[in-house]
């Protein structure tokens, strides 16, 4: 936050939203038809250039997405506890892989060819979008009974929009969902991700706090444990034909930096907070409404006691044509990290989050981050080196820091290890605990190993081509008594021994993977942690105070 207010607390621009697909024209066609009396039908009316009309096509490029999202931005989620989620609205070119990686939580099964796996639960679907022709005041809602996509039909609730139509501010439209793409983007995906369900489509103008508030208070009521809310909205758009150019060099950086005081908001929800954001960085932002209305859902706990959000992926759309230069299949490591300023001039966010009524805390160890928060931490640390070594251009180390989600900014113990060529140790520091957020942790021990691990050289330029590096992320440590208690590969160990007035002697530490990385059983393993405390093999015996902790290793990966 400090940044963001420092860099542009008096930028005021005026503000244009804009979204992004392959082709430039862009196609406001409508066509309704009546195929009985009581049955009005919304063509879906986006031509090729958003996604494929080819319904045999369409199915294959989503599954691509869905897999690349599983094996590379995995989120663990229950699917039957799954609220809400965000997604962006831009073409299937650059927002499917995005898309994808919140949508993944809907499905029963991570096989994506192993039978049945779409959604049972959810019989309801609610979906909140904004209004890109940013004429219309209040909420439109669907005159129509059910929409026509290359995939079938979806009925219209039309219980809910009954209900929803008795505000004022609330008004049946004929025109706005045949002009408007943030709604049709988000069908393909529903019909591919939930076996049977109706939906309640909302297009969301401009309103004032009360009418914010007191539009999620009605929303609430039409809104079950089998209901899941989607908001779609794309996040910063950059560039001159957006009219918002505050950044000439670091742009991704400083875009993510600025992003992500947004995203905090969210997933954080905090009104107030993600108001005063947009009003003084003018932040391009084109669901901002649907998202205020996210946001005071959440705040009221009107989706759920337990809900947490949790972020699924983010990119750019520089980021996304560069991590697709070499082949039509997204690279997706190029999607987190630097970008030259020349690639980065027109650039619209995108960003994907879930929330569910499953607490991270619930989940295992290994999966309480994403793998979009895994990979930005490895990332993080992998540039925080190469931005030590730079001999121009050194940026100061916010402008590394990923996107803030909750998990990234808990306070946690790290320690970060680099591994040669021939994938032997080349340094390794950590901290058992830190009262820093994560990200700053990882960044702090992934310097401390690359230049004051006492054991080795400081690493040097050519070295870094052929290092690879893993972070290793800790639970609190606990006192153990009896060494039987200690299970090799999932405990880590620390050895402190003391002087009679209760000073610290002797100190040295395991992480979990040591053990079973040498091939050393229990004995031999307390025997090696004894000789790095600089104690007899069997000191460990002797006067010692032993804790484990756990902790999991996050390896670079491609």
């Amino acid at each position: 936050m400090p940044l963001i207010k420092m860099l542009l607390m008096s930028l005021l621009l005026t503000m244009v939203t804009s979204c992004q697909k392959k082709s430039t024209v862009v196609p406001i066609s409508q066509a309704v038809t009546t195929e009985a009396q009581s049955t009005v039908t919304q063509e879906a009316h986006l031509d090729a250039n958003w996604y494929t009309k080819d319904p045999a096509d369409l199915n294959q490029e989503m599954d691509e997405y869905l897999e690349l999202a599983i094996k590379k931005n995995y989120v663990e989620a229950d699917h039957e506890a799954v609220r809400a989620l965000v997604v962006p609205h831009a073409g299937l070119y650059y927002s499917g892989f995005a898309a994808a990686t919140a949508y993944q939580t809907l499905l029963s099964s991570k096989n994506l060819f192993g039978g049945d796996i779409k959604n049972k639960k959810i019989n309801h679907v609610v979906i909140l979008a904004p209004d890109h022709s940013g004429l219309t005041f209040g909420i439109a809602l669907p005159a129509f009974t059910q929409y026509r996509t290359v995939l079938g039909t979806i009925k219209i609730n039309t219980t809910a929009v009954e209900q929803l139509s008795k505000l004022a501010l609330v008004k049946p439209s004929d025109t706005i969902f045949g002009t408007e793409h943030s709604v049709e983007m988000q069908l393909p995906w529903l019909q591919k991700t939930i076996e049977n369900f109706t939906v309640t489509p909302i297009v969301v103008g401009n309103l004032d706090e009360f009418d914010i508030n007191q539009f999620a208070q009605e929303l609430k009521k039409i809104i079950s444990d089998t209901t899941l809310l989607v908001v779609t909205s794309d996040f910063t758009h950059h560039g001159a034909s957006y009219r918002y150019q505050i950044f000439d060099q670091h742009i991704v950086n400083y875009l993510r930096a600025l992003d992500s005081t947004v995203i905090e908001t969210i997933l954080k929800p905090n009104l107030a907070a993600f108001e005063e954001i947009l009003e003084r960085t003018q932040a391009t932002v084109c669901g901002k409404n649907p998202l205020k209305i996210l946001i005071a859902l959440l705040s009221g706990q009107h989706l759920g006691t337990t809900v947490e959000g949790r972020l699924c992926t983010y990119y750019t759309s520089a980021h996304l044509k560069h991590a697709r230069e070499e082949s039509p299949t997204i690279n997706v490591p190029d999607l987190i990290g630097d970008l030259p300023d020349e690639d980065a001039q027109e650039s619209v966010s995108y960003a994907a989050m879930v929330f569910s009524a499953q607490r991270v805390s619930d989940l295992s160890r290994e999966n309480q981050l994403t793998g979009f928060e895994k990979r930005s931490l490895t990332t993080l640390a992998r540039e925080s080196i190469e931005n030590e070594l730079a001999q121009d251009g050194r940026m100061q180390p916010p402008l590394l820091w990923p996107v803030t989600s909750p998990s990234l900014t808990r306070p946690q113990g790290v320690f970060v290890t680099l591994y040669d060529k021939e994938d032997k140790l080349r340094g390794c520091i950590g901290r058992i605990t830190s009262l820093k957020p994560l990200y700053q942790t990882t960044q702090d021990m992934a310097l401390a190993a690359a230049f004051k691990d006492e054991r080795f050289a400081p690493l040097i330029k050519d070295d870094l081509n052929t290092t690879t590096l893993s972070v290793t992320i800790l639970s609190e440590p606990e006192r153990v008594f009896a060494v039987s208690n200690i299970v090799l590969g999932k405990h880590g160990i620390i050895l402190n021994k003391f002087k009679d007035d209760g000073t610290l002697l002797a100190s040295s530490v395991f992480l979990p993977q040591v053990p079973l990385s040498m091939k050393w059983d229990l004995a031999t393993t307390m025997a090696e942690l004894s000789k790095k405390a600089g104690l007899p093999a069997d000191g460990w015996q002797d006067g010692c105070e032993l804790q484990i902790f756990e902790g999991y290793e996050i390896r670079e990966r491609v």
